[in-house]
């Protein structure tokens, strides 16, 4: 999956679009339609930050701030996660997994009482954790979900991780820091033949063709 526009802009002032169909919020680029090209850089001193962005449905509760999981919620997830690591387990989300990515999310937010994917509305929702945010705005307990082929550096610069796959999922343990060119963010991640993990990467330092979408899970409602 492609990205059709590969800057996320940063400042607050007015920018010029260039061929673009896209929505925009006050201040910033709230999100971006497939069939937007690029955004102009400003004459003057303004950044831009080479993360990746678009347009993706929701869950249908996904709209709504007031929805998003409790910090208590939060909690039961990281826990969920840090006891899973230190046994050392592969987390399996049904009879014939064999440790896949997605399975260490999805587990997690039946353990904190969230919402979980459809599983019955296709491919794509399967992938969507919650409600769109902001990669600037992560917390711990947000979901990344990685669509395409995408490598990213780690905190140290000393090795990338790559992602080969059509899709991999990653929970956000901590904000570490926002970073020169995007945040710097702990992860807990899994994968077929390797148990759950924690890698601090930087998401500013992504590169080929692969999307990075951060979903905010959200509480069931009754």
């Amino acid at each position: 999956m492609a990205s059709d526009c590969p800057w996320h802009a940063r400042w607050s002032l007015p920018y010029e679009v260039v061929s673009a169909n896209v929505a925009l919020r006050v201040g910033r680029v709230d999100q971006l339609a497939s069939t937007a090209s690029f955004l102009r850089r400003p004459a003057s001193g303004y950044t831009l930050t080479p993360y990746a962005f678009r347009w993706r449905s929701t869950m249908s509760n996904g709209n709504q701030t007031a929805n998003d999981i409790t910090d208590e919620q939060v909690q039961k997830l990281l826990r969920f996660v840090e006891d899973n690591r230190q046994k050392k387990r592969t987390v399996k989300s049904h009879r014939g997994d064999k440790g896949e990515c997605w399975s260490l999310p999805f587990k997690a937010l039946i353990e904190a009482g969230a919402d979980k994917p459809c599983q019955d509305c296709g491919d794509d929702a399967l992938y969507v954790w919650g409600r769109r945010v902001d990669g600037l705005s992560l917390a711990s307990g947000d979901i990344i979900q990685v669509e395409g082929v995408a490598t990213l550096t780690s905190k140290d610069n000393a090795r990338t991780l790559d992602f080969p796959h059509k899709h991999h999922s990653m929970i956000v343990i901590a904000v570490e820091s926002p970073g020169a060119d995007g945040p710097v963010v702990k992860v807990a991640h899994q994968w077929v033949g390797h148990p759950v993990s924690y890698d601090t990467v930087r998401l500013g330092s992504k590169t080929g063709a692969g999307v990075l979408y951060f979903y905010r899970p959200q509480s069931t409602k009754k």
